[in-house]
């Protein structure tokens, strides 16, 4: 179905003073951060009457917060809002940085050093096909081992935790044991690093800083490794491109490695948990797909992509010029904060977003971004989605939640919003 943009980019005339007043009063409380499986109300609202709205971030800078699906899409779509820009000293930030201001940045530096179209190899449908099988087999090890150990289980800690973690480090070409998976010692030690890596004002800065410092200690010995013995990984090519072409620093190898790694894994455990929790809340949603996996499985995937929420406060770029984003001017050096989370909620786009539907097909969702700012690990993730889910239908009719949806504990202080545990019962 094709998106249009009218909304996005209205023809500029000035408001009358009393509206122009209104669309710039600053809305207090974000990040709305609830933790919980549904969108905020203030999302909601925000969604009917003003989808570009002024905020105040945690660290007390002025920035426009858009949650409107035409909104979101021509923002993410134009080479005026940066991601990079974001790393720059004394501008304005959406929370205390985590990690060093460009971990994150790894695909703009190498997309400016030329050596984006030799990493992204990596990430390509058919490269990642290779996987497949053994990623199909790593998901049904973890749930046989998940049942062996007997209920009650837990779908965080056994099943949505260890199998991005190991997948990343087989793309990467990380040291893992016989079964493909990190040791048990590395395992801890990543995810706490990731933690910290995703918190959101909620670490010391001495811990932030020493932990990202130890993560990549870790990473320097997986580089040296590499070095003696090259292997065919992500890594590999990452490690030929500094050595071969000097195209950045061994810092920056280092740091995109990082962000990489942790991008990869982090997100996929927030989503993998929270699309479990939606399927055993909607068994009617589950059965149909479990059917007919081969048809119905992939327009699964894009509704629970579009329908889960792992996002608490939406993704950041700079204005590097004037830009009018629907009713407003977004001035240059300003900050925009991207929802997409709210976006893949909007009811002029999605009607009745609160509801999965396993086939639905109203429109593209924006869960991996769009134009300028999609990401490039797209195929990998829906990869590792689609074989998670097929592994886990079948099951779906024996197990159960332990404890009801609404007494589920969440994470704190992180990025994402992420469920501590999923208990379940068969």
């Amino acid at each position: 179905m094709p998106v249009t943009l009218r909304r996005a980019f209205r023809t500029y005339a000035p408001e009358p003073d009393a509206e122009h007043a209104i669309s710039t009063e600053t809305v207090v409380g974000y990040p709305f951060t609830s933790g919980g499986l549904e969108l905020e109300p203030e999302y909601k609202h925000l969604l009917r009457t003003r989808p570009v709205a002024r905020i105040t971030t945690p660290t007390g800078d002025p920035a426009w917060l858009v949650t409107g699906y035409e909104e979101c899409r021509a923002v993410l779509g134009d080479a005026r809002f940066s991601r990079s820009a974001i790393a720059a000293p004394a501008g304005p930030r959406q929370q205390i940085p985590s990690v060093p201001p460009n971990a994150f940045n790894g695909m703009e530096m190498l997309r400016r050093t030329g050596e984006a179209r030799a990493v992204l190899q990596h990430l390509r449908p058919r490269r990642i096909a290779i996987h497949r099988p053994w990623i199909e087999g790593l998901a049904e090890q973890l749930l046989d081992a998940m049942v062996r150990r007997g209920a009650p289980g837990d779908l965080v800690a056994d099943y949505a935790a260890p199998f991005p973690l190991a997948v990343m480090c087989r793309v990467l070409g990380l040291e893992t044991g016989r079964d493909g998976r990190p040791s048990y010692a590395d395992e801890e030690r990543l995810a706490y690093w990731s933690d910290v890596a995703f918190s959101m004002n909620s670490r010391d800065p001495t811990e932030i800083a020493a932990s990202w410092a130890e993560l990549r200690e870790y990473l320097a010995g997986e580089v040296a490794r590499v070095r003696r013995d090259p292997g065919d990984g992500m890594l590999a090519t990452l490690v030929a491109a500094r050595d071969d072409h000097g195209s950045f620093s061994e810092d920056e190898l280092l740091d995109t490695t990082a962000g990489l790694l942790v991008v990869g894994y982090k997100t996929l455990i927030s989503f993998l948990g929270l699309a479990a929790v939606a399927l055993l809340r909607h068994p009617e949603q589950a059965g149909r797909t479990a059917q007919d996996p081969v048809r119905l499985l992939p327009t699964a995937v894009e509704e629970l992509l579009r329908y889960v929420l792992i996002e608490n406060r939406g993704v950041a770029r700079i204005a590097t010029e004037r830009v009018r984003v629907g009713d407003v001017t977004v001035a240059a050096g300003e900050l925009v904060v991207v929802a997409l989370h709210a976006a893949d909620h909007d009811p002029g786009t999605f009607p009745d977003p609160g509801r999965l539907e396993a086939t639905r097909r109203d429109a593209e969702h924006l869960a991996f971004g769009h134009g300028e700012h999609f990401c490039p690990g797209s195929a990998l993730a829906r990869l590792q989605i689609h074989c998670a889910l097929a592994a886990l239908l079948p099951r779906l009719p024996a197990l159960r939640l332990a404890v009801p949806a609404e007494q589920l504990t969440w994470r704190d202080g992180l990025i994402l919003r992420a469920p501590a545990t999923v208990p379940v019962t068969w």
